[in-house]
């Protein structure tokens, strides 16, 4: 009797979902990740079991959620064995699967979700708003507070807060314009850095923002509008003051993976190799920001998408790449082969001169393959031979 294959579920809890303003896919950032074993054997009450245990928390209010396989904008739940036979089915070929979990304790986010497959959806409301396209519409009931990376509080120490003193004046009032309401609250974003407060929206959709100060009892806050006659985003009223006991002293400020994209943008397109462990140094250092690991390494992905495009434009230029190959290097084989729903299987290339090469080589080939850890994964594999001088061709 045959074992039933197992898969390697990286479970992660207690972190949050970011947005990638290109192509509106989500990834997960933060929070504790643990690997599972998972089988078509495996029951879901067992499962939830093993979690509860792994995360120390509680299986009543648990939701287990996963993305398809090439689409990560919408979340699919397991709330049954036959959902939990099911994900295991739609990754039996590559071996893993991401389980996002969570507990009862923990707020899970309001976010599309579906047992089938589903159709493309809206970005979730809770995704930190600087994150969103220009001027998306987001309609808010009540106040919430967005998202926030983990805060260090700094205190009157000027050297954590030299380059944040730039934006002390970046809001300067009632009047003051803008052209759209990201640049309002990419403004508002670094005026609450440079002044060491927190805030949490009101309102916030496409013909209004108000805010106000998160220390309960704080008078400050701020509303602005699209003014009828220019389209402009103009300061329509402002308290500018907090009595919240000096909160530059008792708070932090919250920042985004998208935020802090944009600040190492510029230091990441001359220093390719800048680490994560060097990003979070420099943003403690100058702006009092404490950053972990995934949260640097999250935010420089989304620096590189900035500047380089996504990998899911990448892959879309797949097919261009192979006629170029064999456009501009004759008698080089270049092939893409895609699965049935037309993502990405597997690309095959081989130049010109390695496939001369190989005539002269002895009939032996040795096949050597890497794990890519990029966000698609894979495996790239390499075909190499032994010539005549017992050297590696090619």
């Amino acid at each position: 009797m045959s074992t039933a294959k197992k898969i390697i579920a990286i479970c992660q809890s207690g972190g949050e979902f970011v947005s990638n303003k290109d192509d509106g896919s989500l990834y997960y950032a933060g929070g504790e990740a643990y690997a599972l074993d998972l089988d078509q054997h495996t029951q879901l009450k067992d499962f939830k079991h093993e979690l509860a245990e792994t995360f120390q928390c509680g299986v009543d209010g648990m939701a287990i959620k996963y993305f398809l396989p090439g689409n990560r904008k919408t979340l699919i739940s397991i709330s049954k064995d036959k959902d939990l036979n099911r994900m295991v089915n739609f990754f039996k070929e590559s071996d893993q699967v991401e389980v996002f979990v969570f507990a009862a304790a923990r707020n899970v986010p309001n976010m599309p979700t579906s047992r089938s497959i589903a159709s493309e959806s809206e970005l979730p409301t809770d995704v930190p708003v600087d994150l969103m396209q220009t001027d998306d519409a987001i309609v808010l009931d009540e106040p919430i507070e967005t998202t926030a990376l983990e805060v260090y509080s700094y205190g009157h120490d000027d050297k954590h807060r030299r380059a944040a003193t730039q934006w002390q004046n970046i809001i300067t009032g009632v009047d003051q314009r803008f052209n759209t309401f990201a640049e309002f609250r990419e403004a508002l974003h670094k005026y609450s850095i440079a002044h060491g407060f927190t805030y949490k929206y009101k309102k916030n959709d496409s013909h209004r923002v108000t805010a106000k100060c998160k220390t309960e009892g704080c008078p400050w806050r701020i509303y602005a509008s699209r003014l009828a006659t220019t389209q402009l985003i103009c300061i329509k009223k402002m308290n500018p003051e907090h009595t919240c006991e000096g909160a530059t002293v008792k708070a932090g400020y919250r920042a985004t993976r998208g935020w802090i994209g944009s600040i190492i943008k510029e230091k990441l397109k001359v220093s390719p190799n800048y680490k994560p462990k060097d990003i979070a140094s420099d943003i403690k250092r100058d702006y009092g920001i404490q950053l972990n690991y995934t949260q640097a390494w999250r935010a420089k992905e989304i620096a590189r998408e900035q500047l380089q495009g996504s990998y899911r434009e990448a892959y879309s230029q797949l097919p261009l790449f192979c006629e170029k190959i064999m456009e501009t290097n004759p008698g080089s084989f270049a092939t893409l082969s895609t699965k049935e729903d037309s993502s990405f299987r597997q690309l095959f290339v081989s130049f010109h001169a390695s496939i001369s090469g190989f005539h002269q080589c002895r009939p032996l080939i040795f096949l050597d393959s890497t794990l890519l850890y990029s966000k698609y994964q894979g495996t790239l594999l390499a075909a190499t031979a032994a010539d005549g001088n017992d050297d590696f061709s090619p």
